[in-house]
């Protein structure tokens, strides 16, 4: 490992978030940066605009309207997403809204009925979803081969695929003189990452290493987005950073259905990103007890609990979606220092992950009590910083018992930001990420 080394950082940004606010450079680039083993470094940025998104939706949907008109319409996605375009949604003669999620059937999304997939009885399905659409309209089409099956962001992806072969002229023309040691790319939404042949040409545009972050997955079926950036990743990249998806990352090395045809998994680090660290620290705690991120998937039920139970000491705070503005990143970070007690859980029941958020916990001297999960008791290991919980019962004993015991809670909390500190923040993580490969 060299003592100090050139850094090119290639950060895709999502449409919801500004670049300050992006995980690409507070969990990838400012860490290393923190960490002074960087000589120099650069960092390029680009991605669609939420602007752009918004009226190109607009623009389907009243081209969709104007075709279709009162037919029947069932629409495929019953989450945040469909949440967050409803008022286009609600134009079409939406006479049920489908899920996969065993949780979320027979239940309502938007005031109307949440039913299977296997249910569907109307000729026109819209699917509303951004990240699994394609996957989504594919098991679909199988399903129902005689009805219309629509996806609302076929031709934005082509247009993304066109604006990144773009942006990859731009990069050529922009570092033609500079030499990188290490080039790290962290995508947004997997059906808009570079392709195969596009991060081939990064490659040869730079005698670089090239390091790839994998932020999610969905290992639902063989065929999905995910898993397609996944396995050009493997073949063009020189090692990938997956930053908590521990359970997932084991399962694809032992080549277990649906990773079977990956190669190369040897490439995958298992490397939990750290923080921010100028936003990121202790601070004093003014608030009891919050829960950070969207109200979506499994986390609803937990924050519409905590409300119930502690409504004079509960907060929730964050997320994006149904008209919610993004937090900026300051402002999160300085709310998450505030808190005495942390509470986070997973989002989707198919899939596990140790979230970016026990590491802001930690970093932040708070108490985090994390819904039992195999990944974070692995990043972890055999230490007893965190407190897990399987049942709504078991959070509100946790919840109870550390508000009244305050002494026990702040050791407990400097033990895990001590063990933060020493193991996974800037420097410990960036000597990780160098030492690899």
């Amino acid at each position: 490992m060299k003592s100090k080394v050139k850094a090119l950082f290639l950060i895709q940004m999502f449409d919801t978030k500004k670049l300050n606010d992006s995980a690409g450079l507070n969990e990838i680039a400012k860490p290393m940066i923190q960490s002074n083993y960087l000589s120099t470094y650069h960092v390029f940025s680009w991605g669609v605009g939420e602007h752009y998104i918004n009226s190109y939706i607009e623009d389907i949907c009243s081209s969709l309207q104007n075709e279709l008109g009162s037919e029947p319409v069932t629409i495929y996605g019953a989450g945040a997403h469909t949440e967050g375009l409803w008022p286009q949604l609600s134009r079409f003669n939406v006479e049920s809204i489908a899920d996969k999620q065993l949780e979320k059937q027979g239940k309502q999304c938007c005031k109307i009925n949440i039913i299977s997939p296997t249910e569907i009885t109307t000729n026109i399905i819209i699917v509303s979803s951004r990240a699994w659409e394609e996957s989504i309209v594919e098991e679909l089409a199988v399903l129902y081969p005689d009805k219309q099956v629509i996806g609302l962001y076929g031709g934005l992806v082509e247009t993304i695929v066109a604006d990144n072969n773009s942006q990859i002229k731009k990069l050529g023309e922009k570092f033609d003189k500079y030499e990188f040691d290490y080039v790290f790319y962290t995508p947004a939404d997997p059906a808009e990452a570079l392709t195969k042949s596009q991060l081939s040409q990064l490659k040869k545009m730079f005698s670089a290493k090239l390091v790839v972050v994998w932020w999610d997955y969905d290992d639902s079926s063989e065929s999905n987005v995910y898993m397609t950036l996944e396995r050009n990743s493997l073949l063009t990249a020189d090692f990938i950073i997956d930053p908590g998806n521990i359970s997932k990352t084991i399962k694809m090395k032992q080549g277990f259905f649906p990773y079977h045809n990956h190669s190369l998994t040897e490439k995958v680090a298992l490397l939990p990103t750290p923080v921010d660290s100028s936003i990121f620290y202790p601070r004093d705690k003014i608030m009891d007890v919050a829960m950070f991120g969207s109200d979506v998937g499994l986390r609803r039920k937990w924050i519409d609990g905590l409300y119930d139970k502690f409504p004079e000491n509960f907060h929730h705070i964050g997320g994006v979606g149904s008209g919610k503005v993004a937090i900026p990143m300051e402002d999160y970070g300085r709310m998450v220092g505030e808190c005495k007690i942390i509470v986070n859980s997973q989002t989707y029941s198919f899939r596990t992950q140790c979230k970016g958020k026990v590491r802001e916990a930690l970093a932040s001297g708070c108490l985090l009590l994390e819904e039992d999960c195999f990944d974070t008791r692995s990043f972890i290991g055999e230490h007893n910083f965190i407190k897990f919980y399987s049942s709504e019962e078991e959070l509100y004993d946790l919840v109870k018992y550390y508000l009244k015991h305050d002494v026990e809670r702040e050791k407990i909390a400097q033990q895990g930001y001590s063990w933060y500190l020493d193991n996974w923040s800037s420097t410990p993580w960036s000597k990780k990420v160098l030492s690899f490969n």
